[in-house]
């Protein structure tokens, strides 16, 4: 791994340089149709924006995707949360398949979670 960072940075201009183009990208499309139709270019702004993207993502060093990084408590807080959740959806759940009534329908409390079963 040391030894392709060094070759990056021994090149980073040509490393950067399809970047930096991108910035000012354009697209060929095609004007009107049949003998008269020609191509124009246009500005390609999506090329560009990911351009943009990847540059400041590598200027202020922030990282490739979204991830939510807990600590060892942060995360145990979290269980201990969903645990609780569980545990009332659970308690909920069996109330109400205790109070069906006659014709089979769902208890009103039930339809607060549509999709909720036993865990």
């Amino acid at each position: 791994m040391e030894a392709l960072r060094e070759r990056v940075e021994a090149d980073i201009d040509r490393v950067l340089a399809p970047l930096f183009e991108a910035l000012t990208a354009t697209r060929a499309v095609v004007v009107g149709n049949g003998p008269s139709a020609y191509v124009d270019a246009v500005d390609d702004f999506p090329t560009r924006i990911v351009a943009v993207r990847e540059l400041l993502d590598r200027a202020y060093d922030k990282p490739r995707s979204a991830v939510n990084v807990l600590t060892r408590d942060e995360f145990m807080d979290r269980v201990a949360e969903m645990e609780a959740e569980f545990v009332e959806l659970d308690e909920q759940l069996a109330v109400a398949e205790g109070s069906s009534n006659s014709c089979g329908a769902r208890p009103a409390n039930l339809n607060r979670f549509p999709a909720a079963g036993r865990l």
